[in-house]
């Protein structure tokens, strides 16, 4: 699989991860992952969701539904996916 089509099974994925939940006002992919030819250098993927009202049990929803969007797509490209809910670096 090569980097171009796995970005786009990825972007595609986040973006159906928070399509189903109406409290999400709009959520982006930014960062070295967006502008990035490859995949080479590239150590996360930023995706900024603006909320209408953030509280824990959306902040813990928002997480469990990229994980199930994002796992099957990074494992399949022979990845391991973490996120990291610190909203900064690991």
């Amino acid at each position: 699989m090569d980097a171009t089509s796995i970005k786009r099974q990825i972007v595609s994925a986040l973006r159906r991860a928070v399509e189903p939940l109406d409290w999400v006002d709009s959520a982006t992919v930014t960062g070295s992952f967006l502008t990035g030819a490859d995949l080479a250098g590239i150590s996360d993927i930023d995706f900024v969701v603006v909320v209408e009202r953030l509280c824990g049990r959306r902040f813990e929803e928002i997480q469990e539904a990229c994980r199930a969007a994002l796992t099957p797509v990074v494992r399949s490209a022979g990845y391991r996916l973490r996120i990291n809910p610190t909203l900064g670096p690991l």
